[in-house]
């Protein structure tokens, strides 16, 4: 994972080099010549969504009241433990048939993932079902894996009732959304 003191510690070598996160972000760090040229102002040159990220790590810290250190980390990818568990509370809360559940379109995210002890990790999913009758149901699931077992833990799961933001379609002029 790239940090700012990782960053800062990057120094320009004979030729542009990239170091590189698991999620595909880089910095690529200028050649000596090009960083002595003006030395008081090098800085590492780095591409992506780095204050996404840090956002990202504020809103899942204020949600679940986890530590500042929510990130993603290493962990293993254990999507499969939280839809699962979804489908079976969804089904016995009497809010989704399985069966009429198209498993193609089932969207599972994970939003965070944080190392709780050793080999342990607090894992966050954004898990989006769709039906055969055209609706969706989205859900929030929280729970521990290691990297040898994905259920460490039950599965906590909230259910988004209504969106208040982001790329949903907006009310039409003239009419208000309730």
């Amino acid at each position: 994972m790239l940090t700012d003191t990782g960053l800062q510690k990057l120094k320009p070598g004979e030729k542009l080099y990239k170091r590189g996160d698991r999620d595909g972000m880089y910095v690529a760090v200028l050649p000596h010549q090009q960083a002595q040229a003006d030395p008081g102002k090098w800085r590492p040159h780095h591409q992506g969504g780095a204050l996404m990220r840090a956002a990202l790590k504020v809103v899942m810290a204020a949600i679940f009241a986890m530590p500042a250190a929510v990130a993603l980390a290493k962990s293993p990818d254990c999507a499969s433990w939280p839809t699962n568990m979804a489908l079976v509370h969804l089904k016995n809360a009497g809010l989704i048939d399985i069966p009429s559940v198209i498993e193609a379109q089932t969207r599972a995210v994970r939003l965070a993932s944080e190392k709780i002890g050793k080999d342990l990790y607090q894992q966050v999913y954004d898990i989006t079902l769709h039906t055969k009758d055209g609706n969706k149901i989205e859900v929030i699931t929280k729970s521990q894996a290691s990297s040898e077992e994905c259920s460490m833990s039950g599965v906590e799961i909230y259910v988004v009732s209504k969106k208040i933001g982001g790329s949903g379609e907006q009310p039409s002029e003239g009419t208000t959304k309730k």
